[in-house]
């Protein structure tokens, strides 16, 4: 449900913003073509719930500047509490909203009026970050190591090569190739050229660049990790999608009677883009349809240390299995190390009982007899690098021994229960 509502919020969003901004919300249809990007393809549904959810404040904001009702107590109000809500799902969604107002604040003036609300509202969602950022550890161990090459800086040549990648590219194959590159070329130039139509008025159409050029901006000059005053990765790679997005806003012109037909290239690159997704899932769910029947042989509430050797599937650009386990979590309890181990997250395993494990990139760094002793069951995901069937059992540092008992292969997936072996037995 999270899901659903994260991926459609933000199409919606963008119509929504669409309509405040002063354009046609039909040509926001377009946005259903981008609705499973890069963002949620790696997982980052909270940041994609914040973008959706800016948009919707932005068009509030925006739609302030108009006075009458917009500027009444209880608009003003609910606006508010939209900027108190949008921090609670991502910090960089909040800041990126904080941004753009910012920008589209600084274009309005001499209007010292506008220039006063835009950047009221600029500063609230992120004063609203001060709380938690005041509280959140700067470092930590965290699911990624903060390595040498999280901090490389991209230069403009190499964020235009890999603009594909960064938006739609998370599925491997000709086919796929082929619809992303029509996709992201249907949402790139032709915006540009029912832009050259005339429409808008002289400030509607400011604004709208003032956006456009703001995703480039953010795009070709934020740096690629963040670690202080929190842990975040992958910060520029987000806003290809803003890039699209924000180039629907510059047409003028409105697609009412034969100029309906102009939405058909991107209408049909919407469905297509939404089909692929379907077969993408549809190769997914036979890759991993067995891990069912790992967990089925799981009790409720046992501690599982994941060993995954093929963080991805044939289909995949990224990696779709690394965190896949944590079903068994959601579905029977019990411990994962790999949940609620973010420094950022305000949710987290108590010091006192976290397992100790290496980062779970790093899996030859996992030793069933240093860390899978403290586990009941390790699950296993690509059998020809298994290693625990060649000597299943290990010296622990305490100088016990332990055995990894096969109970069950599936597929790709191996389960081992943890053994204790006594003393006298071992000897």
């Amino acid at each position: 449900i999270v899901v659903g509502l994260a991926v459609l919020l933000v199409p919606l969003g963008m119509m929504r913003l669409m309509i405040a901004v002063g354009r046609s919300p039909r040509l926001g249809l377009w946005a259903f073509a981008l609705a499973w990007d890069f963002s949620v393809s790696m997982g980052f549904i909270a940041y994609t719930l914040g973008v959706g959810l800016s948009f919707f404040f932005m068009a509030r904001v925006l739609e302030g500047l108009r006075g009458g009702r917009w500027t009444t107590r209880r608009e003003v109000l609910k606006t508010g509490a939209l900027a108190v809500v949008l921090p609670l799902t991502h910090a960089q969604a909040t800041a990126t909203a904080g941004l753009l107002l910012g920008l589209l604040a600084l274009a309005e003036l001499p209007d010292k009026r506008h220039f006063r609300w835009l950047m009221g509202w600029a500063v609230l969602p992120v004063a609203a970050l001060l709380p938690w950022v005041l509280t959140t550890p700067s470092g930590g161990r965290g699911p990624v190591p903060p390595v040498a090459d999280m901090l490389y800086w991209a230069p403009a040549g190499e964020r235009i090569a890999r603009f594909v990648h960064y938006s739609l590219g998370f599925v491997q194959g000709p086919v796929a190739s082929e619809i992303q590159g029509m996709t992201i070329l249907t949402l790139l130039l032709l915006p540009l050229v029912f832009a050259s139509m005339r429409g808008g008025s002289r400030r509607v159409n400011r604004r709208a660049w003032v956006l456009y050029a703001g995703a480039w901006l953010m795009y070709l000059t934020l740096p690629a990790s963040l670690f202080w005053p929190f842990h975040q990765i992958l910060i520029y790679e987000r806003y290809t999608t803003f890039v699209m997005l924000f180039a629907l806003l510059l047409p003028g012109v409105s697609f009412v009677g034969i100029r309906k037909s102009l939405l058909g290239p991107g209408l049909a690159m919407a469905l297509a883009s939404a089909g692929l997704v379907t077969w993408f899932f549809h190769k997914y769910d036979q890759h991993t349809a067995p891990l069912q029947e790992i967990f089925d042989e799981i009790p409720p509430g046992k501690k599982v240390l994941p060993i995954i050797w093929s963080r991805r599937t044939p289909e995949s650009v990224h990696d779709t299995t690394c965190g896949i386990t944590a079903y068994y979590n959601a579905l029977k309890g019990g411990y994962s190390p790999n949940i609620f181990d973010t420094p950022n997250l305000p949710v987290r395993y108590v010091k006192e009982h976290q397992i100790p494990t290496p980062v779970w990139k790093l899996p030859r760094q996992i030793n069933v007899g240093e860390h899978g002793v403290l586990y009941d069951y390790v699950i296993v995901q690509g059998i020809e690098r298994d290693r625990l069937r060649e000597d299943r059992e290990y010296s622990t540092v305490a100088g016990d021994r332990v055995r990894a008992m096969l109970v069950k292969e599936a597929g790709d997936w191996r389960l081992y229960a943890v053994e204790r072996i006594p003393v006298k037995a071992a000897d």
